[in-house]
């Protein structure tokens, strides 16, 4: 299954300066918990943000035209799309999925590429240059269920589930 996997603001805000906004403990571990022993892909600069080491305990596959000389890191210089059907077909047996960054994320919801979204949304909006396209979210995908809340010190969020809305 494809999933794509986000933090995101009321606004649809992600990131500031090539960087998480966003340092909730718990979401990080709903994260951790979500995308372990199963496929990540992301971006280049999303690989970049965290350290250009590949997360551990999981297959990582960076989206680049560029090489990457890391042990435990697969670059792929192909479109997203190409790229998911390449790690079904390499790995039938695992989640995929799409963490970052917002040009892979929107790209992703553009053309409803994953089966679900697992957004955390946070209630307290902060400064951002990155946002997901939340209006696109809405036309392709629906809520299906609320995964969890979270209470983080200052921060208050809540986890939802959605799918992509079916062709008529």
């Amino acid at each position: 299954m494809i999933k794509l996997i986000a933090c995101i603001g009321p606004n649809g805000e992600l990131g500031l300066n090539n960087d998480l906004i966003y340092h909730n403990k718990k979401d990080m571990k709903f994260f951790r918990e979500q995308t372990k022993e199963n496929v990540v892909i992301m971006g280049k600069n999303t690989f970049k943000s965290i350290g250009s080491k590949p997360l551990p305990n999981r297959i990582n596959i960076v989206l680049t035209k560029e090489s990457v000389s890391c042990p435990g890191v697969l670059t792929w210089n192909m479109s997203l799309e190409n790229a998911l059907r390449n790690a079904e077909a390499c790995f039938p047996m695992l989640d995929i999925y799409i963490i970052g960054g917002a040009c892979v994320y929107n790209q992703a919801i553009e053309q409803s590429l994953p089966d679900e979204l697992l957004l955390t949304k946070m209630y307290i909006a902060k400064e951002a240059d990155t946002f997901i396209d939340t209006m696109k979210i809405n036309e392709n995908y629906y809520m299906e269920n609320l995964i969890d809340i979270l209470s983080d010190e200052d921060d208050m969020a809540i986890i939802y589930r959605l799918v992509r809305r079916e062709e008529e």
